[in-house]
């Protein structure tokens, strides 16, 4: 038996009989670097920004010993303890891919904020919330009097199906009273010299 084949099977031992800290310590010594090493390899950069290769590293150590603490798992020597955890990163790392690049958290889609960028306040300035009214009293203003409360919904933020109901009229006719009043808001701010 070999210094490697004893000190697997003393970490063994270790790991069945006491779940020893000293085991635990062992373990991540000899492989989180590597493996923090292999799953920055795997990883995309996008994801990379979202989720760093230690955080998929401590997950995969979690899922490892809560699987040897269940007497889950069989391991034969270090090699076969290195593929198990290599499973259990790439895994990991699929699934946080998977999540990632769902439709509205897809990491291609994220844009770079460029250093030069103006940044807006929250609140527009009282001179800008004037030019907003003012716009707004002239959009209603040339709107149907029986229309106005689907604009009014409209620049709340009010979704079509819940003016609609609200209203009591057909979605149909709330689409089609949105498309009138956007055309409408481009002819003022057309004239206003805004556009």
């Amino acid at each position: 038996m070999t210094s490697e084949d004893s000190s697997f099977a003393s970490l063994k031992r270790i790991l069945h009989i006491d779940h020893g800290e000293h085991a635990a310590e062992a373990i991540v010594e000899r492989f989180a670097s590597r493996l923090v090493a292999f799953a920055a390899a795997k990883m995309s950069a996008g994801l990379q920004r979202r989720v760093g290769p230690e955080d998929i590293v401590q997950s995969v150590f979690a899922t490892f010993f809560r699987r040897i603490d269940d007497k889950r798992l069989e391991i034969r020597d270090w090699e076969s303890l290195w593929g198990l955890l290599v499973q259990i990163a790439l895994c990991r790392i699929y699934r946080h891919a998977e999540r990632n690049h769902a439709a509205r958290r897809d990491t291609s889609r994220e844009v770079a904020f460029e250093d030069g960028a103006r940044t807006f306040d929250r609140e527009p300035r009282p001179d800008e919330s004037a030019i907003v009214n003012d716009i707004c009293e002239k959009l209603l203003d040339g709107m149907a009097e029986r229309y106005r409360p689907i604009v009014r919904g409209i620049l709340q933020g009010d979704t079509h199906e819940s003016i609609a109901a609200d209203q009591g009229t057909s979605l149909s006719t709330v689409e089609r009273v949105h498309r009138r009043a956007k055309e409408r808001l481009r002819d003022l701010l057309g004239q206003s010299g805004t556009a």
